[in-house]
This record gives C-alpha cells, sequence and structure tokens, in this order.
C-alpha cells in the first residue's frame, strides 16, 4: 500500500505498482465478510482505513494527472507561438 501513498506516477515501474496496489486495495474493500464481523470495532477501523487510502490515492493521481496536462498544454504553446 506503500506505493498509493509514495509510488512513482512518472515511471512505467512506479504506475505498475500502484495499478497492483490499487487493485488489491480494491479486492479488499470488496470482500465480504460476515454481517456480525461488520460490528466489530476493529472490521469497521479497518474499513476506514482502507477508504482514507483510497482517498489519498484518488487525489495523488488526480494531482498528478493534473500536472501532466498543464505540462503538455504548456509544451504546445510553446512549440506553437512563433518566434519573433
Amino acid at each position: 500500500m506503500k506505493a498509493l501513498l509514495d509510488g512513482n506516477l512518472s515511471t512505467q515501474d512506479g504506475i505498475h505498482r500502484c495499478v497492483d496496489a490499487a487493485e488489491a486495495l480494491q479486492k479488499c474493500m470488496d470482500s465480504k465478510i460476515h454481517p456480525s464481523l461488520e460490528k466489530m470495532a476493529a472490521v469497521q477501523d479497518q474499513r476506514k482505513r482502507f477508504e482514507k487510502l483510497k482517498s489519498t490515492f484518488a487525489k495523488r493521481l488526480s494531482h498528478h494527472l493534473n500536472n501532466l496536462f498543464i505540462h503538455q498544454v504548456n509544451h504546445f504553446w510553446l512549440i506553437q507561438t512563433p518566434k519573433k
């Protein structure tokens, strides 16, 4: 899960690690357990941790993608602008 918090989103290896970690997290979050176990504080705490991790990664990924788009647009305008 460390990859979701600080994995490198700029390298192919880092992206693969993040994808693997995200899939593992999703699998954990989707796991079915007995309804009586859902009432346990430890289970509820773990679910909250999973939700926070998911949210943190989603924000991190969104920020990274936004920066990539901004960089690409700036690069596009830089090469399109005629030099004086």
